[in-house]
């Protein structure tokens, strides 16, 4: 189950359906990269078996960084697969490397495939550790104004909002249909220096914690504009 979904459909709570789902014996699996970062998250209320996170969206960090945090007791249960040269116990000992063990690690770095990208997690750790300074709930609080502001823009030019307006329903992600041709739209935006995507005739648009109210009123006002520079 997704912890959010995108610009077009609401939040899904993660609580109500795992503890149903473990008496079933149903594996509880979030994927949580469309709000980790910037909507607050409990792994232990939501009782989740397994949460899987790419960093390179909420959590600002670099492309192929991300985390699998699996519950202890359900990892002494799988076995990797594919299997990396470093998942079997005693392979850190580099003087015995013909003494083949499938023994796998008591703990999630069984599930690593070597080698790993150092550099990356450089970034990672920095970016995790910027948003844990600020505060997720504060985080959360900044966007949710911040996306407000932007839907009531829209709202003021006659524009489609595709995101759920109750913040309870969505993350940090705002969709608006532009007027007029969504390419057109799309190449107002990157004249002014505003990082979006296209998804289904939408313009995206994902503030963070850096990003102001006036930021989205500027980049709405774009979006209900047929030419470039007209309010």
């Amino acid at each position: 189950m997704k912890l959010l979904r995108d610009a077009r459909h609401p939040v899904e709570p993660s609580g109500g359906a795992s503890s149903q789902w473990a008496r079933g014996g149903v594996t509880f699996v979030v994927d949580a990269i469309q709000g980790l970062g910037v909507v607050p998250f409990s792994v232990a209320e939501s009782q989740a078996d397994i949460v899987a996170c790419g960093a390179q969206k909420w959590l600002l960090s670099p492309w192929g960084t991300g985390f699998v945090w699996i519950r202890r007791a359900l990892l002494r249960t799988m076995d990797p697969n594919p299997v990396g040269w470093m998942a079997p116990e005693g392979t850190d000992d580099f003087s015995k490397m013909l003494d083949y063990s499938l023994d796998w690690r008591d703990n999630a770095r069984r599930f690593e495939v070597i080698s790993l990208p150092f550099q990356d997690f450089v970034g990672f750790n920095a970016s995790v550790g910027l948003l844990l300074e600020v505060g997720i709930e504060r985080v959360h609080a900044h966007v949710e104004a911040v996306v407000s502001a932007g839907i009531a823009a829209a709202r003021e030019r006659g524009l489609r909002v595709v995101t759920p307006e109750e913040p309870s329903r969505r993350a940090g992600v705002l969709g608006v249909v532009p007027r007029g041709d969504a390419g057109a739209a799309s190449k107002r935006l990157l004249a002014a220096g505003v990082t979006h995507s296209i998804r289904e005739g939408s313009v995206r648009l994902s503030p963070h914690l850096f990003s102001s109210e006036d930021d989205l009123r500027a980049a709405v006002a774009l979006l209900g504009s047929s030419t470039h520079g007209a309010a």
